[in-house]
């Protein structure tokens, strides 16, 4: 599950932006180098780490297989990596195949299950693949009663071995997508600064007004003093202030007349006033939870934060 990414209580329109403690302490040259690393792509990490994976593990063999060799019958440092190196190449098509399986159905239960099945699979092709570079390099043929239990006797190692790639595949895919919600929580608190500042400045000559129902009466009202529109029908509920009145218009020709830099639609049924917004915090579905300034919460699902996204040009 992706980690908590709660953003701390957003400044007001009247607090400085810009303002920095006098006495912060310089962050030490192991902070950066830290977060230097931490800003590399996860496909440059993934691929530098499948590189290391496999020499190490190509090396270590290889040293194995010389140690165990007989004295009658030595294995050369040569031969020793090349019968080391055929037996975990086919782990790395393996990988390959577990990226697409997860780009295909994501780390969610049917790409987990997905998982699972080619995890047993890809074990059972590398005990026997690792059995038949086995038998080539070796020199010696089994008979048709030995290929089942030696291909049996691989099958632990190629058991831990598809595991392995199958949590690095998970783990890649997390990293990914946590950096990639990172990145858009970044966009989207953008976009609360500007929206309080288009908010908080002064009026246009011909400001829109509106005409809102509150019981028997009707009043008039300035649309940054809204919290966030509701629909309801040919009706838009309007919240504000603890209040709530009625607007005879849909959503979406109200929406023509909202300020695109101050109001946003957050689903399909609601427009927010992102200046009203405190708090951003992202699900696990890869939706938002926005809190607003009276503590509501609403959500933006994920086909219109692509649209918020897209609006600022991200």
């Amino acid at each position: 599950m992706e980690p908590a990414l709660a953003d701390p209580r957003l400044p007001t329109s009247g607090d400085r932006m810009d303002h920095q403690p006098r006495n912060q302490a310089q962050p030490s040259p192991l902070t950066g180098l830290t977060t230097k690393l931490a800003s590399v792509p996860t496909r440059v990490w993934t691929l530098g780490f499948v590189i290391y994976a496999y020499l190490a593990t190509t090396v270590s063999a290889a040293w194995f297989i010389r140690q165990n060799a007989s004295s009658e019958d030595p294995v050369g440092l040569l031969q020793s990596l090349l019968w080391s190196g055929a037996s975990y190449f086919i782990w790395l098509p393996t990988g390959l195949l577990v990226w697409f399986i997860l780009r295909a159905f994501g780390p969610g239960p049917r790409g987990l299950f997905a998982l699972s099945i080619s995890t047993v699979l890809a074990a059972v092709t590398g005990a026997f693949w690792a059995l038949g570079v086995h038998v080539l390099m070796a020199d010696r043929p089994l008979v048709s009663g030995d290929w089942a239990d030696s291909a049996l006797a691989h099958g632990p190692v190629a058991l831990i071995l598809s595991t392995a790639v199958s949590l690095v595949g998970l783990a890649a895919t997390h990293r990914d997508r946590s950096f990639r919600a990172h990145r858009e929580i970044s966009h989207l608190r953008s976009a609360l600064a500007a929206a309080r500042l288009a908010s908080g400045s002064s009026p246009s000559p011909e400001p829109v007004r509106l005409l809102v129902s509150v019981g028997q009466r009707r009043m008039t009202l300035d649309p940054h003093d809204v919290e966030r529109f509701v629909s309801a029908a040919n009706y838009v509920v309007v919240h504000w202030a603890d209040r709530e009145g009625l607007i005879r218009e849909t959503l979406s020709a109200l929406e023509e007349r909202l300020d695109p830099n101050v109001f946003a639609r957050c689903h399909r049924s609601t427009i927010v006033n992102l200046a009203k917004a405190s708090e951003i915090a992202p699900l696990a579905d890869g939706a938002w939870r926005l809190t607003m300034i009276s503590g509501a919460e609403v959500i933006v699902s994920r086909s219109y934060r692509e649209q918020i996204l897209k609006r600022l040009g991200r």
